[in-house]
Protein backbone atom coordinates (compact mmCIF):
# COMPACT_ATOMS: atom_id res chain seq x y z
CA UNK A 1 0.00 0.00 0.00
CA UNK A 2 2.87 2.38 0.81
CA UNK A 3 4.47 1.58 -2.51
CA UNK A 4 1.23 2.31 -4.35
CA UNK A 5 0.81 5.65 -2.55
CA UNK A 6 4.45 6.52 -3.35
CA UNK A 7 4.01 5.61 -7.03
CA UNK A 8 0.82 7.69 -7.24
CA UNK A 9 2.67 10.62 -5.64
CA UNK A 10 5.55 10.30 -8.14
CA UNK A 11 3.14 10.04 -11.06
CA UNK A 12 1.26 13.16 -9.95
CA UNK A 13 4.49 15.09 -9.39
CA UNK A 14 5.81 14.08 -12.81
CA UNK A 15 2.54 15.05 -14.50
CA UNK A 16 2.39 18.46 -12.82
CA UNK A 17 6.05 19.15 -13.54
CA UNK A 18 5.73 18.23 -17.22
CA UNK A 19 2.81 20.66 -17.63
CA UNK A 20 4.83 23.69 -16.51
CA UNK A 21 5.04 26.33 -19.21
CA UNK A 22 8.50 27.72 -19.77
CA UNK A 23 8.56 31.51 -19.52
CA UNK A 24 11.92 31.73 -21.23
CA UNK A 25 14.25 29.44 -23.04
CA UNK A 26 17.76 28.82 -21.80
CA UNK A 27 18.64 28.18 -25.44
CA UNK A 28 18.30 31.81 -26.56
CA UNK A 29 18.95 33.64 -23.31
CA UNK A 30 22.34 35.30 -23.23
CA UNK A 31 24.29 37.77 -25.34
CA UNK A 32 24.58 37.26 -29.09
CA UNK A 33 26.83 39.13 -31.55
CA UNK A 34 25.84 39.48 -35.18
CA UNK A 35 27.86 37.24 -37.48
CA UNK A 36 25.70 37.24 -40.61
CA UNK A 37 23.09 39.40 -42.31
CA UNK A 38 21.43 38.65 -45.61
CA UNK A 39 18.21 39.93 -47.03
CA UNK A 40 16.25 42.39 -49.07
CA UNK A 41 13.91 45.33 -48.74
CA UNK A 42 11.51 46.41 -51.45
CA UNK A 43 9.53 49.62 -51.75
CA UNK A 44 6.99 50.85 -54.25
CA UNK A 45 5.35 54.30 -54.14
CA UNK A 46 2.21 53.22 -56.04
CA UNK A 47 1.04 49.98 -57.63
CA UNK A 48 2.18 51.25 -61.06
CA UNK A 49 5.46 52.82 -59.87
CA UNK A 50 8.84 51.16 -60.24
CA UNK A 51 9.74 48.82 -57.41
CA UNK A 52 13.02 49.54 -55.62
CA UNK A 53 15.01 46.61 -54.28
CA UNK A 54 17.89 46.86 -51.81
CA UNK A 55 20.01 43.80 -51.04
CA UNK A 56 21.92 43.42 -47.75
CA UNK A 57 25.04 41.25 -47.44
CA UNK A 58 27.35 41.14 -44.41
CA UNK A 59 30.95 39.92 -44.35
CA UNK A 60 32.34 41.05 -40.99
CA UNK A 61 32.79 43.93 -40.42
CA UNK A 62 31.33 45.30 -43.69
CA UNK A 63 27.59 45.39 -44.45
CA UNK A 64 26.96 46.12 -48.14
CA UNK A 65 23.64 47.60 -49.25
CA UNK A 66 23.17 47.34 -53.01
CA UNK A 67 20.35 48.80 -55.07
CA UNK A 68 19.94 49.66 -58.75
CA UNK A 69 21.98 52.86 -58.50
CA UNK A 70 24.57 52.40 -55.77
CA UNK A 71 26.45 50.37 -53.20
CA UNK A 72 26.62 51.62 -49.63
CA UNK A 73 29.31 50.19 -47.38
CA UNK A 74 28.67 50.21 -43.64
CA UNK A 75 31.28 49.22 -41.10
CA UNK A 76 29.58 47.43 -38.20
CA UNK A 77 31.66 47.92 -35.05
CA UNK A 78 29.24 45.86 -32.98
CA UNK A 79 25.66 44.58 -33.04
CA UNK A 80 24.85 42.74 -29.81
CA UNK A 81 21.47 41.37 -28.78
CA UNK A 82 20.85 40.21 -25.22
CA UNK A 83 17.88 38.07 -24.25
CA UNK A 84 17.43 37.86 -20.48
CA UNK A 85 15.63 35.07 -18.66
CA UNK A 86 13.31 37.61 -17.00
CA UNK A 87 11.81 38.44 -20.40
CA UNK A 88 13.73 41.66 -21.05
CA UNK A 89 16.03 42.28 -23.98
CA UNK A 90 18.51 44.90 -25.15
CA UNK A 91 20.07 45.64 -28.51
CA UNK A 92 23.29 47.64 -28.67
CA UNK A 93 24.93 48.61 -31.92
CA UNK A 94 27.48 50.87 -33.51
CA UNK A 95 27.99 51.27 -37.23
CA UNK A 96 29.23 53.86 -39.71
CA UNK A 97 28.42 54.34 -43.37
CA UNK A 98 31.44 55.02 -45.57
CA UNK A 99 30.21 58.54 -46.33
CA UNK A 100 29.26 59.40 -42.71
CA UNK A 101 31.41 61.71 -40.61
CA UNK A 102 30.59 59.93 -37.34
CA UNK A 103 29.36 56.49 -36.28
CA UNK A 104 25.74 55.79 -35.44
CA UNK A 105 25.27 54.39 -31.93
CA UNK A 106 21.89 52.94 -30.92
CA UNK A 107 20.51 51.02 -28.03
CA UNK A 108 17.07 49.65 -27.48
CA UNK A 109 15.44 47.65 -24.75
CA UNK A 110 12.07 46.17 -23.99
CA UNK A 111 10.36 42.85 -23.38
CA UNK A 112 10.50 39.70 -25.45
CA UNK A 113 8.33 36.64 -25.43
CA UNK A 114 7.40 33.64 -27.50
CA UNK A 115 4.14 33.56 -29.39
CA UNK A 116 4.38 29.79 -29.67
CA UNK A 117 6.86 27.39 -28.18
CA UNK A 118 10.59 27.64 -27.61
CA UNK A 119 11.36 25.35 -30.55
CA UNK A 120 12.82 26.30 -33.94
CA UNK A 121 10.24 27.85 -36.27
CA UNK A 122 8.56 29.55 -33.31
CA UNK A 123 8.15 33.30 -33.15
CA UNK A 124 9.86 35.75 -30.81
CA UNK A 125 8.17 39.11 -30.41
CA UNK A 126 10.17 42.16 -29.34
CA UNK A 127 7.93 44.60 -27.50
CA UNK A 128 8.26 48.25 -26.53
CA UNK A 129 11.72 48.73 -27.97
CA UNK A 130 11.40 50.02 -31.47
CA UNK A 131 13.59 48.98 -34.34
CA UNK A 132 17.06 50.37 -33.87
CA UNK A 133 19.00 47.74 -35.71
CA UNK A 134 21.17 48.38 -38.73
CA UNK A 135 18.62 46.39 -40.77
CA UNK A 136 14.95 47.40 -41.00
CA UNK A 137 13.16 44.63 -39.14
CA UNK A 138 9.84 44.61 -37.36
CA UNK A 139 9.10 43.21 -33.93
CA UNK A 140 8.41 39.59 -34.93
CA UNK A 141 11.32 37.25 -35.54
CA UNK A 142 11.21 33.58 -36.37
CA UNK A 143 13.68 31.15 -34.84
CA UNK A 144 15.19 29.30 -37.77
CA UNK A 145 17.71 27.43 -35.60
CA UNK A 146 19.39 27.69 -32.23
CA UNK A 147 22.34 25.81 -30.79
CA UNK A 148 24.59 26.47 -27.81
CA UNK A 149 26.80 28.70 -30.02
CA UNK A 150 24.59 30.01 -32.85
CA UNK A 151 21.18 31.64 -33.21
CA UNK A 152 19.57 32.17 -36.63
CA UNK A 153 16.51 34.42 -36.85
CA UNK A 154 14.43 35.41 -39.85
CA UNK A 155 12.29 38.50 -40.21
CA UNK A 156 9.65 38.90 -42.88
CA UNK A 157 7.01 41.60 -43.14
CA UNK A 158 4.96 43.33 -45.81
CA UNK A 159 3.08 46.61 -45.51
CA UNK A 160 0.62 48.13 -47.97
CA UNK A 161 -1.01 51.49 -47.42
CA UNK A 162 -4.44 52.64 -48.57
CA UNK A 163 -2.69 54.74 -51.26
CA UNK A 164 -1.15 51.61 -52.75
CA UNK A 165 2.40 52.18 -51.60
CA UNK A 166 4.06 49.06 -50.27
CA UNK A 167 7.22 47.82 -48.64
CA UNK A 168 8.53 44.45 -47.58
CA UNK A 169 11.50 43.07 -45.70
CA UNK A 170 12.97 39.58 -45.81
CA UNK A 171 16.05 39.02 -43.64
CA UNK A 172 18.12 36.28 -42.08
CA UNK A 173 20.20 37.30 -39.06
CA UNK A 174 22.87 34.96 -37.73
CA UNK A 175 24.36 35.47 -34.26
CA UNK A 176 27.22 33.90 -32.32
CA UNK A 177 26.90 33.46 -28.56
CA UNK A 178 29.23 35.69 -26.56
Amino acid sequence: MRNLAFLLFLGAAFTLNSCKKSTSSPSITGTWAISGISGTTTAQATPSAKQFLTTYAYASPILTLTDTTSNVLITVTYENWEFNSDGTYSIKEQYQAANASAPTVHSSSGWWDYTGSTLPNSTIVLRNGGSTTVVPIGGSLFIKSVTSTQLVLTAQDTNTSTTGSSSSNDFTLTFTRQ
